[in-house]
């Protein structure tokens, strides 16, 4: 018998079959209720922000909901995916943002530590 590996994150997700799923749910006129409180409370918070974000990403989450609500207070607000496995590293330089968001999405995280770890160095100091 095999010991697990310790270098990998166990996997409890299956992103590439939520993607898939999430996917033909839009195809269906999925509901985005909670998105779409998700979204209005994040505009909310950061409001109550007195700091203006020039770059920003919106990490995973699925439709504009993010975006659009806080587009008049983040100059540039940009979508990013999460990668469908869990060894490849997120599409963010080092020190290269200054706000992240994510809605609905870190949660079918495998290795959450690892992507919050690569989240900080993504962003800028004081980000």
């Amino acid at each position: 018998m095999t010991s697990p590996s310790t270098d990998m994150p166990p996997r409890l997700f299956d992103r590439a079959l939520l993607r898939d799923r999430q996917t033909r749910a839009v195809k269906h006129g999925a509901a985005s209720f909670l998105l779409d409180r998700v979204a209005e409370d994040m505009a909310e918070r950061q409001q109550a922000v007195l700091r203006e974000f020039s770059d920003g990403i919106d990490l995973g989450t699925s439709g504009d909901q993010v975006r659009d609500a806080l587009r008049g207070n983040v100059r540039q607000l940009r979508a990013v995916a999460l990668p469908v496995s869990d060894v490849e590293p997120l599409a963010l330089a080092q020190a290269s943002v200054d706000l992240v968001v994510s809605a609905l999405a870190l949660q079918f995280v495998n290795d959450l530590p690892g992507v919050l770890a690569q989240i900080r160095r993504a962003l800028k100091p004081d980000g």
